[in-house]
């Protein structure tokens, strides 16, 4: 997943570059490189993507780019071993956001975003487990009629089936 934002400051580079340093490694990215005009920062791994429910300890790349008042702001994001919900991009999008208003006000937004990190964990719970329930319900019959007719794959299409079906209808519940 890739997102990206550009935005103008009115100020000079240098604070511009110190000002994203703080907001990013207060979030508990790592600073990988700094060149005259860009800063690169990363987080996370594949197996972290596997085990983690919070999106933002996913492995990316974020890299920024200064041009005297202006910053371009690239976040390459790994979403190996996820199924990407709605809140959970939707959380990258506020982080990104955050990163402007954190900027332009020199307000640290790190309780802010941890607040918002929280509410999507949960989310998360949720989701899985309204996804498992769908699993075992279609996939209890789906494995009883499988049984019957001699045919495994009616089982793995239950399965699948009521996993998909669960986690879309409350992925998009209000």
């Amino acid at each position: 997943m890739r997102k990206r934002i550009v935005f103008s400051t009115g100020k000079d580079k240098i604070i511009n570059k110190d000002l994203a340093k703080k907001y990013f490694i207060g979030q508990g990215f790592i600073f990988k490189s700094e060149l005259e005009d860009t800063i690169n920062f990363a987080r996370g791994s594949y197996l972290l993507n596997m085990v983690t429910f919070d999106p933002l300890k996913w492995k990316s790349i974020i890299t920024l780019t200064f041009e005297q008042s202006l910053i371009n702001a690239i976040f390459d994001i790994s979403t190996f071993g996820q199924t990407v919900s709605k809140k959970e991009d939707a959380l990258w999008d506020f982080f990104i956001l955050n990163l402007e208003q954190s900027i332009l006000e020199k307000k640290d937004f790190s309780l802010i975003n941890e607040a918002s990190s929280n509410k999507t964990k949960k989310h998360i719970f949720r989701l899985m487990g309204w996804t498992i329930l769908g699993v075992v319900l279609f996939g209890v019959p789906s494995g009883i009629l499988a049984n019957y007719m001699q045919e495994d794959f009616i089982f793995f299409i239950g399965i699948a089936i009521g996993g998909g079906f669960f986690f879309n209808y409350f992925q998009n519940k209000k």
